[in-house]
């Protein structure tokens, strides 16, 4: 299990984190199981995350280190935590979620096409 917080993201940048998440998969289980959790957006990304925080990563960081997990190991399952949509009259929260399922379902994609 690994578990990345914010302050790591924002201390070391994305890709960094990103590119150690993968490389300890490498030698890691054989399947993945990713669990993303919603509140470590910024609230202005997702203000109807369970817990939002201000200070938390943008979409710009998130959907590329999903992707590339996503595209870097067999995952065989994921989970989209702590967001509750129907406190947000915006529709930008659903929009986010969407957005990060799509990023890890393109990764799966490309990893099955050989580009992982």
């Amino acid at each position: 299990m690994r578990i990345k917080p914010t302050a790591e993201i924002a201390a070391r940048g994305w890709q960094a984190v990103t590119q150690e998440i993968v490389s300890g998969l490498a030698t890691g289980p054989k399947n993945v199981f990713v669990s993303f959790d919603m509140s470590v957006l910024d609230p202005g990304e997702v203000s109807a995350a369970g817990r939002p925080v201000p200070g938390g990563i943008s979409m710009r960081e998130a959907i590329p280190m999903v992707r590339e997990i996503c595209t870097k190991s067999n995952v065989v399952g994921f989970d989209l935590l702590d967001t509750a949509p129907i406190l947000d009259t915006t529709y930008v929260s659903r929009l986010s979620a969407n957005y990060i399922l799509h990023a890890c379902l393109s990764g799966i994609a490309l990893r099955k096409q050989g580009k992982g």
